[in-house]
């Protein structure tokens, strides 16, 4: 399970990466599948990685495709799904790439999307 994320997420939750950074405004929300990037969830990058304090710029599979590793969420961090440890943050121009055959940005009557907002 993925979350695809604006470029904004974790800046509209307030959240800074304990490694890394988040996503590049401007940069990797522009192209469908032009920024194959991920932020890792804290529990699993504990799990999976161990924890591995050089995890920032290392490239993993992620269905069958590269993704370079950019930050690692604070451990306290849920986003939107405050119940589940989201293991893995993708751009949301690489929906199409994290699930195969939706493609959510152009479905009319999308019902999957949310949109938060944050408040001056």
């Amino acid at each position: 399970m993925a979350i695809v994320a604006s470029a904004n997420f974790f800046h509209t939750y307030g959240v800074i990466p304990v490694l890394g950074r988040p996503f590049l405004p401007g940069e990797e929300d522009r192209s469908p599948g032009a920024h194959p990037v991920v932020v890792l969830g804290h529990a699993f990058w504990q799990a999976r990685f161990g924890g591995d304090l050089d995890i920032v710029g290392r490239v993993i599979d992620v269905n069958g495709r590269p993704f370079e590793v950019v930050g690692v969420a604070p451990p306290a961090f849920k986003g939107p799904m405050t119940v589940l440890d989201v293991p893995l943050y993708v751009p949301i121009m690489m929906q199409a790439e994290i699930m195969p055959g939706n493609n959510l940005l152009e479905s009319r009557g999308n019902n999957m999307m949310n949109v938060v907002g944050r408040l001056r």
